[in-house]
């Protein structure tokens, strides 16, 4: 049986900048997001990991780009495709194996991710 993490978000308005992600699996796990537009068609979220950035997604033309994760450059419409029901999305991780992420119906302020 695949074992489920609760991810809990909090910020403004826009997820994109000032988002913090708060997660557990063997301890607790931070994420923030921050920001820079670039230019009216362009933008740049890092996301960092105990202040040291650990990926980047490049906004393109107001929609979807570029993920960046570590050395590994994927559409960012890969994380986000179709899961297993219409509210549950899936992404690829780096060693290949398929995770879904959905909001949790105990508590719809969070969401769970499982492989």
């Amino acid at each position: 049986m695949a074992h489920s993490f609760e991810i809990y978000f909090t910020g403004r308005d826009d997820p994109r900048n000032g988002c913090i992600v708060i997660g557990e699996d063997t301890k607790p796990v931070f994420f923030e997001f921050e920001t820079q537009y670039l230019s009216p068609s362009s933008a740049r979220t890092t996301i960092s990991s105990n202040r040291s950035p650990v990926a980047a997604l490049d906004w393109l033309n107001g929609g979807l780009g570029v993920a960046t994760i570590g050395d590994r450059e994927i559409p960012m419409a890969h994380l986000v495709q179709q899961g297993s029901s219409t509210s549950a999305r899936r992404f690829p991780s780096a060693d290949g194996r398929q995770y879904e992420w959905r909001k949790c119906h105990a508590d719809p302020r969070s969401y769970e991710a499982s492989p």
